[in-house]
């Protein structure tokens, strides 16, 4: 019996200790130090899901995770449907314009981008042909497949009520080069 006692008393010393090292570090975090960094990286790993969307009344420009999104008719997102001078229908053939893409589908721009914002029309447009629902039709739902229609650089959608998403193309990391920035400034 003595041997299983001592057993029991070793994972107990060593669980003791373990236990002294937390509460030690807690005391030591209640300062600032190693609780403050891990609140910090805490906001810091939950930051890209707690982005927000923000919408320019200027421009008409949703910018999100980097990007300024608009439809390729540049109607304002936030125009009522139908309200747009260029009507509800992207159905003929419009050309990039510079400094812009296809916008990428990805759920998150689907939820924090799309579904927030009307765009003059009912339905919006990926690069990849998936059209999702905007803030007043079926907001955030996949409304069809394949509705890209594609000339050259020109885009248009195969059906109505239906816009072509578009974002602005964002150079890699341009805090991280202040030199190339500041040449572009000078010129």
């Amino acid at each position: 019996g003595s041997g299983t006692h001592a057993d029991a008393y070793e994972v107990f010393v060593t669980t003791a200790h373990d236990g002294g090292g937390v509460r030690g570090n807690a005391r030591t975090g209640t300062g600032g130090g190693a609780t403050t960094t891990a609140e910090v990286h805490h906001h810091r790993s939950g930051g890209r899901e707690l982005l927000s969307a923000t919408y320019d009344s200027d421009t008409g420009l949703v910018t999100y995770d980097g990007h300024d999104y608009i439809t390729m008719d540049e109607c304002p997102a936030n125009t009522a449907y139908g309200s747009c001078s260029a009507g509800t229908c992207q159905n003929t053939l419009l050309s990039m314009p510079d400094g812009y893409e296809l916008a990428v589908y990805s759920q998150d721009v689907v939820d924090n981008v799309v579904a927030n914002y009307p765009w003059g029309t009912h339905v919006v447009v990926f690069s990849d042909g998936s059209a999702y629902g905007g803030s007043e039709y079926a907001a955030g739902q996949l409304f069809a497949e394949n509705k890209l229609l594609t000339s050259g650089s020109t885009y248009a959608v195969s059906v109505c009520s239906l816009k072509v998403l578009m974002r602005s193309i964002v150079s890699a990391a341009p805090t991280m080069s202040p030199a190339p920035t500041s040449g572009k400034l000078e010129r």
